[in-house]
């Protein structure tokens, strides 16, 4: 990204397959003085990390990243969700995956730190600010961490963020259904609208628990691709049906020419 607006890219962020998240400093023309900083550590290289293979978290997609701020200050929000494309049936052994909101403090070029965040610094939403009328207990000081509940659902596709909403697909192994007897299931997935701010229900999808108002089934089978904006209010679903945003992304502007005076 280019932080502060100068023309020049001056940051970027990744996650690994180790489930760690990493900035990297670019500022300046001098390489010498760029530097790679630990932003947060989620799975097996992480100090809190069980040895279960349920909590090997991997990250195979790029992060989705907004400007923001809170009552503490400005941040950037770091948006990744876990999931092994190697191994998207975990026939290596079930992984609970999860959809990360990391706070990035340092907003400013070159201020990276290694902040020794884990998963329990983040708050878990994943049985609390389910909906616009629920409370919400977690501490979002740090962001916060989302559950993902179908059996060896995992995220591999980035996320996309307008309006304050996150939109990101699922890739669930038994789910969706076959088109015929004969066919065998190749999986189905699920399309997620939450809150950036504290992982709320957006849509409402009408579901029978809190829990699944979050996300919808998605009408389309095997492992979905990213969800697509469609300007001004719009977006793409990966079952390729279109669903609306409630926000404008696109403003109408108008402008003038100023007539000379000794005309």
């Amino acid at each position: 990204i280019d932080s502060d607006g100068n023309g020049t890219q001056d940051r970027a962020y990744f996650g690994d397959t180790g489930g760690q998240v990493w900035r990297v400093d670019m500022a300046g023309g001098d390489t010498s003085e760029w530097k790679l900083t630990l932003l947060a550590s989620l799975g097996r290289h992480s100090p809190t990390f069980s040895g279960s293979v349920a909590d090997d978290l991997r990250f195979f997609h790029r992060p989705d990243l907004v400007q923001d701020r809170d009552i503490e200050g400005p941040y950037d929000a770091v948006v990744l969700g876990s999931g092994d494309r190697a191994d998207p049936l975990d026939l290596g052994g079930l992984v609970s995956n999860w959809q990360f909101m990391i706070k990035d403090r340092g907003v400013k070029p070159g201020t990276g730190t290694d902040t020794g965040l884990t998963r329990a610094s983040l708050g878990d939403i994943t049985n609390t600010c389910q909906t616009q009328d629920s409370a919400c207990t977690a501490d979002l000081t740090n962001g916060w961490a989302l559950r993902l509940g179908g059996f060896g659902e995992k995220s591999l596709a980035t996320a996309l963020t307008i309006g304050k909403t996150v939109y990101f697909s699922t890739y669930v192994p038994l789910g969706g259904t076959s088109d015929g007897a004969c066919t065998p299931s190749v999986g189905g997935g699920r399309l997620y609208a939450v809150s950036l701010v504290d992982g709320r229900a957006v849509n409402n999808y009408d579901r029978t628990t809190e829990e699944e108002e979050r996300f919808d089934e998605l009408d389309s089978q095997g492992i979905p691709s990213e969800v697509v904006s469609l300007p001004p209010n719009s977006i793409l679903r990966p079952d390729l049906k279109t669903e609306e945003t409630n926000t404008t992304t696109r403003f109408q502007t108008y402008w003038f020419e100023e007539e000379n005076g000794d005309l």
